[in-house]
């Protein structure tokens, strides 16, 4: 079991998510030669597409799929927009649920699903497309430095 210290303010967060995007980026991009090649076994036929398609491309496309259902709900297709929404958030409400009950772990936290959905997806939005512009200009991106405050008691 590994304990560590989250950041606390949202910039400190997008700082470290940052990170966290911009060195898949590097590391994917790194080792490009190695994707759909068989000859790396699993890591170039499924761990690194699996990288390119779901945490890049779908994550990058993200964004204008919320858009096409902000639209689509104002050209008056609010009643299927907010059926298919409702039922994938259910699904995530379930599988977080599931996830909770396999820890054995109370599943408090749930109750902020829909809150993530609203915040933390924008802030991911916006972690990525920067990742991106950073990645495709080839900026050098230093680590950086949490900033530890200590203030959780175990």
């Amino acid at each position: 079991m590994a304990w560590t210290e989250a950041p606390e303010k949202t910039s400190a967060l997008a700082k470290q998510r940052f990170r966290w995007a911009f060195g898949t980026l590097q590391a994917a991009w790194k080792h490009r030669d190695a994707t759909f090649n068989p000859v790396y076994g699993f890591l170039g036929m499924l761990a690194l597409p699996s990288i390119w398609i779901f945490q890049v491309l779908l994550a990058a496309l993200s964004p204008f799929a919320e858009v096409a259902m902000i639209i689509a709900l104002f050209a008056g297709n609010w009643r299927i927009v907010l059926l298919y929404y409702l039922a994938l958030f259910l699904l995530e409400l379930f599988t977080a649920l599931l996830a909770y009950a396999l820890e054995g772990v109370a599943a408090w936290d749930v109750a902020l699903l829909f809150i993530q959905r609203i915040y933390y997806r924008q802030l991911m939005y916006y972690v990525l497309g920067k990742s991106l512009l950073y990645a495709m200009r080839g900026r050098l991106v230093g680590w950086g430095k949490l900033e530890r405050t200590a203030t959780v008691r175990v």
